[in-house]
């Protein structure tokens, strides 16, 4: 399409074998990619999104800057880059063989695909439709690809599993529960992976992204079994860098929300999950943090300023090569009589505003989840409130004993549920009422290891972690009562009005979502509940 071309490198032996090489400091592998930046000017939007990418703690291709001479014709700056494979420093999942058709080595690990379809796509031997009935407002079904197996080496067992997997994905992501932790979507999907995914597509906002060069790899169900979104690609006609598509040049408004019922409509899982307040919650947490840590202004424009110093001289002999600069080149948005700073000024407005504009509009609260212990024996039940156990598949070396005799250590982890697990020690814990237990942020789904309460205050912990979990708003049916632990839910609650006096009685069942028939008129009001001679209370308002 444009005369500085990409190229895609392979590394290979005297035989023709593939040869797995480190090139320019990066881990060894045989297939790589030539980035040739043109559309993008500024020779930025790839290279800082991956970085950014580097930085959330997510698998991103890495790229090294580089000038490229064949035969003697020097073509200019480029951009060594991973391509997206499967390998223990790339994409770090199992290697299914052909042979695996059955038991837990079917199950993966598989890469697929969301991407424009090549003319000789064929349904069935190259990839699947997805059609779900029912469907999701104005979706449209969704066309997946086999990446890895490769198309001519994926067997039809494996076919079968990783198609009906995503189809039952799908339906738990559209079915009318799919809040629940245990049967909903998060059942299937990894949901940091997701929420990582969507900020990093956020902040770009990118023509095609949710849409095009969407990859999705799935591990084996005894490394925890999930979907995980990325690897993160292709962000060229990001940052306002495309004049076809007008959403794009507006550094304002949410691009996982453009679900529209025309063939080249995004993919509408993000608009869903962001329907769920746990979710929503999750991306809130997760956005906080990293503009406080990982991705502040300051990281982002040193990492921008390190590659303007790095390409300062390279960059003019690739201008000289290619004398575009000023001139349009599809699909620019702007570029009339810009010089190089003028492309790198526009690149940076255009992020910075972006994530000023992301800042003011993250809808949703802070997670402050925290976990309680209680023992017995050789055992420690341990309790996640406010989040869930990211796998069913836990590790010991998650676990941490704090305070324990020496010798004393977590021999196994035991997934119950969702928020619960039962350890393992290797010695009675009886009497030791100091031990304490710190739960790894790679066993949960937020981004910070946990400490436990000691053992001799076990039991202490029940009403703040019911009271943390749960929401309560009005609506046309009444007062509606979410609950993350319904098991610790009293047998009553009382509706109590901002002056004190108790307006209802209400009976609470033990199950996630109470509705209260009872109408009110505007005002604050404080649901009241009992445990233990504790009381605590939610505040709610009525509108009008």
């Amino acid at each position: 399409m444009f005369p500085k071309k990409a190229y895609a490198v392979e590394t290979r032996d005297e035989a023709g074998d593939d040869l797995d090489v480190s090139l320019l400091g990066m881990p060894e592998e045989s297939d790589w990619v030539l980035y040739a930046p043109y559309t993008d000017k500024s020779m930025l939007r790839n290279v800082v999104t991956f970085a950014m990418g580097h930085r959330m703690g997510d698998y991103c291709t890495r790229t090294v800057f580089c000038e490229v001479v064949i035969n003697n014709d020097y073509k200019g700056v480029y951009v060594l880059m991973e391509k997206i494979k499967k390998d223990v420093n790339r994409v770090d999942i199992a290697t299914l063989k052909p042979d695996e058709i059955s038991g837990d080595d079917l199950t993966g690990g598989y890469i697929i695909k969301v991407d424009k379809i090549d003319p000789d796509f064929l349904y069935g031997p190259d990839g699947w439709l997805s059609h779900q009935v029912p469907s999701y407002p104005n979706a449209m079904d969704i066309t997946f690809q086999y990446y890895h197996p490769e198309p001519e080496e994926i067997v039809t067992q494996q076919k079968d599993y990783i198609r009906n997997y995503v189809n039952t994905s799908e339906a738990a992501l559209i079915a009318t529960g799919f809040q629940h932790p245990e049967t909903g979507y998060l059942k299937y999907f990894d949901a940091p992976s997701f929420v990582d995914f969507m900020l990093l597509s956020e902040i770009a906002k990118e023509v095609d992204k949710y849409r095009y060069s969407t990859y999705f790899y799935k591990e084996k169900d005894s490394d925890g079994g999930k979907l995980f979104a990325g690897p993160a690609w292709d962000f060229n006609l990001g940052y306002g860098n495309v004049d076809y598509w007008w959403p794009g040049i507006d550094i304002a408004g949410w691009l996982y929300t453009d679900v529209h019922s025309y063939e080249w409509s995004i993919m509408y899982w993000w608009k869903r999950m962001m329907e769920d307040p746990y979710y929503r919650d999750l991306a809130k947490t997760r956005w906080t943090a990293l503009r406080q840590g990982a991705l502040t202004d300051s990281e982002i424009h040193a990492v921008i300023d390190s590659i303007l110093v790095l390409t300062a001289g390279a960059k003019d002999r690739n201008y000289q090569r290619w004398p575009i600069l000023g001139q349009y080149v599809w699909p620019n948005y702007d570029w009339q009589y810009n010089t190089y700073a003028d492309e790198v000024e526009y690149f940076e407005d255009f992020l910075f505003n972006r994530l000023d504009w992301m800042d003011a509009n993250m809808t949703g609260n802070l997670l402050q989840p925290w976990v309680a212990i209680s023992g017995s024996g050789n055992k420690i039940s341990l309790h996640l409130y406010g989040d869930y156990f990211r796998s069913p598949v836990l590790n010991a070396g998650d676990f941490r004993l704090n305070d324990a005799p020496w010798g004393m250590t977590i021999q196994n982890a035991e997934f119950v549920n969702t928020s619960e697990c039962l350890l393992t020690v290797s010695d009675d814990v009886t009497g030791f009422q100091d031990i304490s237990v710190t739960l790894s942020e790679r066993a949960i789904n937020t981004w910070n290891d946990l400490n436990s309460n000691k053992l001799g205050t076990a039991g202490f912990d029940d009403l703040q972690g019911l009271m943390a979990g749960m929401r309560v708003y009005s609506s046309e049916s009444g007062v509606r009562i979410f609950c993350e632990r319904p098991e610790l839910l009293p047998a009553k609650a009382e509706i109590v009005c901002i002056t004190g006096q108790v307006t209802a009685s209400c009976v609470l069942e033990k199950k996630s979502e109470n509705i209260i028939s009872q109408h009110l008129n505007p005002g604050v009001y404080l649901l009241v509940m009992t445990i233990d001679q504790r009381r605590e209370a939610v505040r709610f308002a009525v509108l009008k």
